[in-house]
């Protein structure tokens, strides 16, 4: 039984490696990132469409995130929500939305609130 290095190793191995075999993999991982990319935009765009046809929810409801942040929904694209509070702005992914701990309120609450600060 021969002993051998690991450089010998690798330059036998590379000598028998087949080109075309580099390019089915190169092509095979572009295919990949492709796949996950289109998976990405279709998952938003569902997400989009729920919040877009959910009748409680829209442009202007007052929510309330995490148990403390109080705002109202001020925009909605097909990747992110973004909440006006106090303090700021808070961009969700629309992905997100349904996961996020989250209550919607009714505007009397939220004017409640205002005047108590």
């Amino acid at each position: 039984m021969e002993i051998i290095s690991i450089n010998q190793f690798v330059s036998e191995l590379t000598k028998q490696f087949n080109s075309e075999l580099f390019w089915i993999g190169f092509e095979l991982m572009i295919g990949a990132v492709i796949v996950l990319i289109l998976k990405d935009i279709v998952q938003g765009a569902v997400a989009y469409f729920m919040f877009r046809l959910d009748p409680y929810v829209g442009l202007g409801t007052p929510v309330e995130l995490y148990g403390d942040q109080i705002g109202r929904i001020c925009g909605a694209s097909v990747f992110t929500i973004v909440i006006e509070t106090d303090n700021g702005y808070i961009r969700l992914p629309m992905t997100m939305w349904r996961l996020t701990r989250s209550k919607i309120l009714k505007d009397r609450f939220l004017r409640d609130c205002g005047n108590k600060n």
